[in-house]
């Protein structure tokens, strides 16, 4: 019982104590736009590997880059231009390895300056007014699995947006 008389007298006193009140307003005001952006002038990104052994594929030595240029119709100083390239990784833990219809096959996705991944379906931040080099990695996922001999026909989406 005493308890309850307790925290009935607390809650009492939070209702009579005077509570230091306020009120005010916040205006909240901007300008929604919608900045079109092309990627590669709106033409295709061909990543062509030609003939390669199945046995030459390594992770590192089958590889192409292409150099994607971003142009977008409006340039927004204070935001920052982000590239994006959308799919489904080949595994769990490997985020940047594009899944491809071979089995044990995938694409690993790099920046071809540097070779630091790219993640799928994750915006990174780019420089604006330049070629962005996208390097494609063919690789397996599993090295202890062969990669059957086949045509190889995969695509993606590459998104260029503000943030």
């Amino acid at each position: 019982m005493k308890v309850t008389h307790t925290i009935m007298v607390a809650l009492n006193l939070l209702l009579l104590s005077p509570l230091c009140l306020a009120d005010g307003s916040a205006k909240f005001h901007g300008k929604l736009t919608e900045v079109p952006c092309k990627v590669n002038g709106d033409q295709k990104i061909e990543f062509d590997f030609g003939r390669v052994g199945i046995n030459k594929i390594d992770g590192a030595s089958q590889w192409v880059t292409q150099k994607i240029g971003i142009t977008c119709d409006q340039d927004i100083p204070t935001a920052n231009l982000t590239l994006q390239v959308t799919g489904t990784p080949v595994s769990p833990g490997k985020s940047n390895i594009l899944n491809t219809p071979v089995a044990n096959l995938g694409i690993a996705i790099v920046n071809g300056d540097d070779d630091s991944k790219i993640e799928l379906n994750k915006p990174i931040i780019i420089t604006k007014n330049q070629l962005f080099p996208i390097k494609a990695i063919l690789t397996k996922d599993d090295n202890n699995k062969p990669v059957a001999a086949g045509i190889l026909n995969t695509s993606t989406t590459v998104i260029a947006s503000y943030e």
